[in-house]
């Protein structure tokens, strides 16, 4: 397993979620089409202690990727946008302060 994702150039990222955020992002998940709906955010250990549960993180991968490629993408136009904003409050100040 590891040579072919060697092979394939991939890189593996592990990410701390505590039980609110893996919720909201499977909500999202299950929204966007990457996760079956009804999906428990946790489920039994297979080999398991009785009651042992581990995270059920199907399609939270996806998200995280195409949430932050299309950050990536958008975020140039928001920080334009915000200092447009405030170039636009800086100029209403001085016209407030010249018109007393």
């Amino acid at each position: 397993m590891v040579g072919k994702l060697k092979q394939k150039g991939l890189v593996r990222v592990a990410v701390y979620l505590n039980k609110e955020e893996l919720t909201s992002m499977a909500r999202v998940a299950e929204k966007l089409g990457l996760r079956r709906v009804g999906l428990p955010t946790e489920t039994l250990k297979s080999h398991g202690f009785e009651g042992e549960t581990e995270a059920n993180t199907d399609g939270v991968s996806k998200v995280l990727k195409f949430c932050f490629e299309y950050w990536m993408k958008e975020e140039p136009k928001r920080l334009k946008r915000k200092a447009e904003i405030k170039q636009e409050i800086m100029c209403l100040e001085k016209e407030d302060i010249e018109l007393g």
